[in-house]
């Protein structure tokens, strides 16, 4: 999977990044939207529109045609047959070591890891001569560089961006696990092509949002290319770190955690007397040795308490997993009450990755035991070491809400509510145990919850006249 902790950054390091950008003013606003073709409509003669005030606009070619999509609404499809493209413009000539640019697109593929162009350009500059600079499902394909990323996930849509920033070549998927390569070539101006190319290497596939900018992207501005948000870039947060905690003191900070005997079944003082929650070389570690008949343990639950008006983001480095007996897990939650929760957890020796959740009085619920398996993790089931985990809570109208849930930066699961009653609810870090017997150690690291205010809020705390960050607002 993308984005493992012991591979690269973890999903709560990368939301860390990603803030703390956004809060320094890092992101910077020069960089020149000249491309943005939504591939939501066309008129009669092929040609769909660039959202850009003078931009090239695109020319549907061949079978390439706009179409509906479950997940993303009107987006363009190419069926795969040689000259199924959009032409979308030109892109200037690039020498080596200036002349930057970023690409950024939604796209959905079918098909596995081959040379066939998705987006650039395979066959063409100046009339006729071969040069390529091109992105296909197999690798990035530049002068005499070439990137060769992990397979892209056939039939799932996945966010790409590809960044020149002077002579390195960076690729980031879903925002994140950035690749880089040096740049050893110049590129002469040639044709853009979206979904496939004029001549060969035809693409089967879906794709949508496709962005042009003639400067490169700082790792922050691509999150927010991804997210929707495509210029003006914020200087300033339009999310507030509401916690952080990176566990580098030595105890447990008792202004930002309570320490509770709670697991998923069992809870109440004295249900976990062996366990421990400890702080050192900059980890939580929860350990200790179950009494109880089922799922037992300890939690950090978090002293704040979040509104549930405003999307709110939590996130940890799960670092290592051990047990002996039966069954053990670690776990994250998003909590109001035993009624109006999700549990996200790895069991190892009881289903794997999986989750619990509450609904009462509105969908039901798998409040206790094995809850519901997460199938796309089915292979991940036996790898104890470090994952990013996070949750994601989006509220809407009236008492709904969706609480979505992401493994190593990826999402892999989501749960409607609606009847998510209470107006707050608090984030929570467990450590437990299956069975009277049972130990358990559970390892984690950096745990990071940031909330989208309304503009409002910002303005009180003396960050107003920022772009609006995309929001479900609670009431109808």
């Amino acid at each position: 999977m993308a984005d493992r902790v012991n591979g690269g950054m973890g999903t709560a390091r990368l939301v860390a990044l990603m803030v703390a950008g956004l809060v320094l003013g890092a992101a910077s606003a020069n960089a020149a939207l000249v491309g943005l073709w939504r591939l939501d409509t066309t008129d009669a003669n092929g040609v769909t529109p660039n959202a850009v005030l003078g931009g090239a606009p695109g020319l549907l070619n061949g079978g390439a045609a706009i179409g509906l999509d479950a997940q993303r609404g009107v987006v363009m499809v190419t069926p795969g047959n040689a000259g199924d493209y959009v032409a979308a413009g030109g892109i200037k000539s690039l020498h080596q070591t200036n002349d930057d640019f970023t690409w950024a697109f939604w796209a959905n593929t079918p098909q596995g890891p081959n040379s066939l162009v998705m987006v650039g350009n395979r066959w063409e500059w100046d009339g006729g001569t071969s040069q390529w600079v091109k992105f296909t499902t197999n690798q990035l394909e530049y002068p005499g560089s070439f990137i060769n990323y992990p397979n892209i996930p056939q039939n799932t849509w996945v966010h790409h961006a590809v960044v020149k920033n002077g002579n390195q070549l960076t690729y980031y998927r879903d925002g994140a696990s950035p690749q880089s390569v040096t740049v050893a070539g110049d590129v002469r101006a040639v044709p853009f092509f979206l979904g496939g190319d004029k001549t060969g290497e035809p693409w089967t596939g879906r794709i949508d949002d496709v962005a042009l900018y003639d400067h490169a992207l700082t790792p922050t501005q691509v999150a927010q290319v991804m997210n929707g948000y495509f210029a003006p870039f914020q200087v300033s947060a339009p999310a507030i770190a509401a916690l952080s905690d990176d566990f580098s003191g030595s105890s447990v900070d008792a202004t930002k955690w309570q320490v509770i005997e709670k697991g998923l079944q069992v809870q109440g003082a004295g249900t976990a007397p062996s366990f421990s929650a400890t702080v050192s070389g900059g980890q939580l570690t929860i350990a200790g040795t179950v009494t109880n008949q089922y799922w037992s343990g300890l939690t950090l639950r978090s002293v704040r308490e979040f509104s549930t008006e405003y999307d709110t983001t939590f996130a940890v480095d799960r670092m290592s997993l051990a047990h002996t007996g039966t069954a053990g897990r670690s776990s994250i939650w998003i909590w109001s009450d035993d009624s109006h929760f999700l549990h996200f957890s790895q069991n190892d020796g009881e289903n794997g990755w999986q989750y619990n959740w509450n609904d009462v009085g509105g969908l039901g619920g798998a409040p206790s035991g094995g809850g519901v398996n997460i199938a796309s993790l089915d292979g991940e089931d036996d790898d104890l070491g470090a994952h990013g985990m996070m949750l994601v809570f989006l509220p809407s109208a009236g008492n709904n809400a969706t609480i979505e849930m992401y493994f190593d930066g990826q999402l892999v699961a989501s749960q409607a509510f609606t009847n998510w009653t209470p107006g707050t609810f608090q984030v929570m870090i467990t450590g437990q145990a299956r069975a009277n017997g049972d130990t358990v150690s559970a390892v984690f690291d950096n745990a990071l919850v940031i909330v989208t205010p309304e503009p409002g809020t910002l303005t009180l705390l003396g960050l107003g006249g920022l772009l609006a960050a995309r929001r479900r607002r609670r009431k109808a």
